[in-house]
């Protein structure tokens, strides 16, 4: 449910930046005005922080996929990849850091 809802957040935040830009370049700015972008940004990013800390990078990473230009594959030893131009692998990888995000916060403490 929580990677549902972060898939679709995501789409949709692309969704509206891409039409946004369209509107733009028609004469039409709405950068004034509040859509829940932003909120919606934090949202998603919450939903796999474990801390402030770890919110701060998990957004850095949700506004780096949402807004640059994405062309990355990652690979851990494991064999397990992660096309980071799929919304859905974007996900898991968010979902995978998580979890190692915590793993080193234990082994620190």
């Amino acid at each position: 449910m929580k990677k549902d809802f972060a898939i679709r957040a995501l789409i949709g935040i692309k969704e509206m930046h891409q039409t946004n830009l369209q509107l733009k370049k028609l004469g039409v700015d709405l950068s004034d005005f509040d859509l829940g972008i932003d909120k919606l940004e934090e949202a998603v990013s919450i939903m796999f922080s474990k801390d402030e800390e770890h919110f701060e990078h998990i957004l850095e990473m949700v506004h780096w996929w949402l807004y640059d230009k994405v062309d990355k594959i990652i690979y851990y030893d494991e064999g397990e990849r992660f096309d980071l131009n799929k919304v859905e692998d974007f996900v898991n990888y968010l979902e995978r850091s998580h979890f190692e995000w915590d793993s080193q916060n234990t082994l620190s403490e």
